[in-house]
């Protein structure tokens, strides 16, 4: 995909008759804002070989799995939405903590029984919902800054929207364990 980016961004700078070190600085600019996801995404990835390379990945999911073991489907199901949210905190990130958590999940969702579609649903409900009111997001806080908003006052805004969203996201989640949703 690097190497699509760079020709694209050769050829367009070519058509626009562009020189080369205009084209260069003009293509370093704009990989700059991408950098960051990146070394995120990188990051996570490393931890998930680390998991799965040292042999730790199956003992964590066996300990989370013997935990859950005694709670009903869909007591794992919201119980995946929580601990997704919570991760959500300390990697700002959605694809980096879809890289880290689907690995643990899938896997514990076959042993708990619930559909591997409800695990995602967690996943991504359990982001979005951290999403708006998360002060390790750099995106929140830059345009909370831009706009003058202080992050106190946008907390008192936004946790009944939260509470809200929360609500639906976990009845969302026993309707889609209850309903064996998913193809898988």
């Amino acid at each position: 995909m690097a190497g699509v980016f760079i020709f694209l961004g050769i050829g367009v700078g070519l058509l626009n008759r562009m020189k080369a070190n205009d084209i260069a600085k003009t293509f370093l600019k704009g990989s700059q804002s991408m950098v960051y996801g990146a070394l995120i995404v990188g990051m996570a990835r490393s931890v998930s070989v680390i998991l799965e390379d040292g042999r730790f990945l199956d003992t964590i999911i066996y300990g989370l799995a013997t935990l859950l073991e005694p709670l009903s489907p869909v007591a794992g199901g919201v119980g995946m939405f929580f601990g997704s949210a919570a991760l959500h905190f300390f990697i700002s990130s959605g694809s980096g903590e879809a890289v880290m958590l689907m690995p643990l999940l899938a896997p514990l969702s076959d042993l708990i029984h619930v559909t591997r579609q409800v695990a995602v649903q967690a996943l991504m409900l359990g982001e979005g919902v951290v999403n708006c009111i998360n002060p390790t997001s750099g995106v929140l806080m830059g345009i909370l800054a831009i706009s003058g908003i202080s992050y106190g006052k946008w907390l008192k805004f936004m946790l009944p929207l939260v509470g809200l969203w929360t609500a639906l996201s976990v009845i969302f989640i026993v309707i889609g364990v209850l309903i064996n949703w998913g193809p898988f």
